[in-house]
């Protein structure tokens, strides 16, 4: 048994979000993800495989670089592999063999997010440069997250650019 780090990229307009849902729920990334990782016979579902995802996105987000991670006994594991059974707006695209003990979600170190927002009328930029200030520094985010008593809700925004 070995662990595998999967690095992935996907353009989520066709999708309902990265999560899985329900067999007769929308489609995701994550459910057409494990359809080709079981296809492979590199899983057999999420829970014998220890799998975890570094973030989720909502439904019609792109990412560039979303991280999972998961136990496999087939020691033969490529992207190349995986992106023949998935369909062409979701890639894998670099993988490694972390520690058995690596979870992408709980390890991950930092996390960058890039909004791009087309507006429908003219930006007041110089208002929001001063609101994004207020927001660089450590803060609690209790109130926005699922309260785990083994993680703390204190993270710290390191930079927030707004750009035209």
């Amino acid at each position: 048994m070995e662990r595998i780090a999967l690095k992935l990229g996907y353009l989520g307009t066709n999708y309902h979000g990265f999560q899985i849902q329900p067999p007769s729920g929308p489609r995701t990334i994550e459910g057409d993800l494990f359809e080709a990782l079981k296809k492979l016979d590199i899983i057999e579902g999420r829970t014998a495989a220890n799998y975890s995802a570094a973030g989720r996105t909502d439904k019609g987000v792109h990412a560039l670089a979303q991280v999972v991670s998961f136990d496999t006994s087939n020691t033969h594991v490529t992207p190349r592999m995986i992106n023949s059974m998935l369909p062409d707006d979701i890639w894998a695209y670099a993988q490694a063999k972390p520690d058995l003990k690596f979870d992408a979600r709980r390890d991950a170190v930092s996390r960058e997010y890039r909004y791009f927002l087309v507006p429908p009328t003219d930006l007041d930029l110089t208002s929001m440069r001063k609101a994004a200030e207020l927001l660089i520094g450590v803060h609690d985010f209790s109130n926005f997250s699922y309260r785990d008593e083994t993680e703390s809700p204190i993270r710290e925004l390191k930079r927030i650019t707004i750009a035209t």
